[in-house]
């Protein structure tokens, strides 16, 4: 999988983490296992990153933040985490 589709991939599980987490997704997701694709589209993509490299310790912070707002029940520092990363628009990462 190339870099951009990787991105795109990672991109979307962020957006349904901020929609559906920790408590209102769809009858085949969870949290669980959109927790587990945001990290391993992460760690696929953190490994080719090349001009954007340097960003990846604050977007490494930025999912601890918001993984651990929603285990901590904090459902909107959670939500607005999930935006502000998407908001980065992390799909044209290089």
């Amino acid at each position: 999988m190339s870099l951009k589709e990787t991105l795109a991939d990672f991109s979307t599980e962020v957006a349904f983490c901020a929609m559906f987490a920790p408590d209102s997704y769809l009858v085949s997701m969870s949290y669980e296992k959109n927790k587990a694709e945001i990290l391993q589209y992460w760690a696929e993509a953190k490994s080719q990153l090349q001009r954007d490299a340097a960003l990846i310790p604050a977007i490494d912070a930025q999912l601890a933040e918001m993984f651990a707002a929603f285990e901590a029940g904090d459902r909107k520092k959670g939500i607005d985490t999930a935006m502000a990363l998407w908001n980065r628009n992390i799909k044209q990462m290089e």
